[in-house]
Protein backbone atom coordinates (compact mmCIF):
# COMPACT_ATOMS: atom_id res chain seq x y z
CA UNK A 1 0.00 0.00 0.00
CA UNK A 2 2.14 2.25 0.82
CA UNK A 3 4.79 1.90 -2.43
CA UNK A 4 1.15 2.86 -4.28
CA UNK A 5 0.85 5.87 -2.19
CA UNK A 6 4.55 7.05 -2.20
CA UNK A 7 4.71 9.36 -5.50
CA UNK A 8 2.90 12.43 -6.34
CA UNK A 9 0.64 12.67 -2.78
CA UNK A 10 -0.64 9.13 -3.37
CA UNK A 11 -2.10 10.22 -7.09
CA UNK A 12 -1.61 6.77 -7.96
CA UNK A 13 -2.53 4.56 -5.53
CA UNK A 14 -6.21 7.18 -5.34
CA UNK A 15 -6.52 6.67 -8.73
CA UNK A 16 -6.24 2.80 -8.71
CA UNK A 17 -8.71 2.68 -5.16
CA UNK A 18 -11.34 4.38 -6.59
CA UNK A 19 -11.18 2.75 -10.09
CA UNK A 20 -11.89 -0.42 -8.12
CA UNK A 21 -15.11 -1.28 -7.31
CA UNK A 22 -13.94 -4.53 -5.72
CA UNK A 23 -11.05 -4.32 -3.47
CA UNK A 24 -9.57 -7.22 -1.45
CA UNK A 25 -6.88 -6.73 1.40
CA UNK A 26 -4.85 -9.15 3.62
CA UNK A 27 -2.88 -9.16 6.95
CA UNK A 28 -1.43 -4.99 6.37
CA UNK A 29 1.30 -4.07 8.69
CA UNK A 30 0.98 -1.11 10.89
CA UNK A 31 2.52 1.15 8.45
CA UNK A 32 0.21 -0.05 5.30
CA UNK A 33 -2.83 0.65 7.70
CA UNK A 34 -2.29 4.09 7.95
CA UNK A 35 -2.55 4.48 4.81
CA UNK A 36 -4.90 3.01 4.00
CA UNK A 37 -7.21 4.77 6.31
CA UNK A 38 -5.69 7.98 5.41
CA UNK A 39 -7.07 7.38 1.46
CA UNK A 40 -9.93 4.81 2.00
CA UNK A 41 -11.76 6.04 5.19
CA UNK A 42 -12.18 3.35 7.24
CA UNK A 43 -12.81 2.78 10.47
CA UNK A 44 -10.97 1.88 13.80
CA UNK A 45 -13.10 -1.52 13.74
CA UNK A 46 -11.80 -2.08 9.91
CA UNK A 47 -8.09 -1.77 10.67
CA UNK A 48 -8.58 -4.38 13.87
CA UNK A 49 -9.76 -6.65 11.42
CA UNK A 50 -7.57 -6.06 8.38
CA UNK A 51 -5.05 -6.59 11.12
CA UNK A 52 -5.87 -9.39 12.49
CA UNK A 53 -6.58 -11.61 9.20
CA UNK A 54 -4.47 -14.95 9.01
CA UNK A 55 -3.05 -17.06 6.16
CA UNK A 56 -5.92 -17.37 3.72
CA UNK A 57 -8.35 -14.60 5.18
CA UNK A 58 -9.00 -11.38 2.93
CA UNK A 59 -11.61 -8.62 4.02
CA UNK A 60 -13.18 -7.98 0.33
CA UNK A 61 -15.09 -4.39 -0.01
CA UNK A 62 -17.89 -4.00 -2.29
CA UNK A 63 -19.47 -0.85 -2.47
CA UNK A 64 -20.34 -0.49 1.40
CA UNK A 65 -20.69 -3.98 2.56
CA UNK A 66 -17.30 -5.85 4.26
CA UNK A 67 -16.84 -9.21 3.46
CA UNK A 68 -14.37 -11.87 5.29
CA UNK A 69 -13.40 -14.29 2.92
CA UNK A 70 -11.35 -17.75 3.16
CA UNK A 71 -9.49 -18.37 0.65
CA UNK A 72 -8.03 -21.77 0.38
CA UNK A 73 -6.39 -23.89 -2.50
CA UNK A 74 -7.54 -26.42 -4.52
CA UNK A 75 -5.94 -29.85 -4.70
CA UNK A 76 -4.00 -29.46 -8.19
CA UNK A 77 -3.15 -25.76 -6.91
CA UNK A 78 -1.31 -27.58 -3.58
CA UNK A 79 0.58 -30.61 -5.73
CA UNK A 80 1.90 -27.14 -7.98
CA UNK A 81 2.86 -25.69 -4.34
CA UNK A 82 4.48 -28.70 -3.09
CA UNK A 83 5.85 -29.97 -6.16
CA UNK A 84 4.10 -32.63 -6.60
CA UNK A 85 5.65 -34.46 -3.06
CA UNK A 86 3.76 -37.14 -1.66
CA UNK A 87 2.40 -37.39 1.87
Amino acid sequence: MSDLFSLEDGAYGKSILNNSEIKMFFNLEEENLRVLEKHLNISEKEKVEINSLRRGESVIFVGKEHILAKIESADFEKEIIIGGEKN
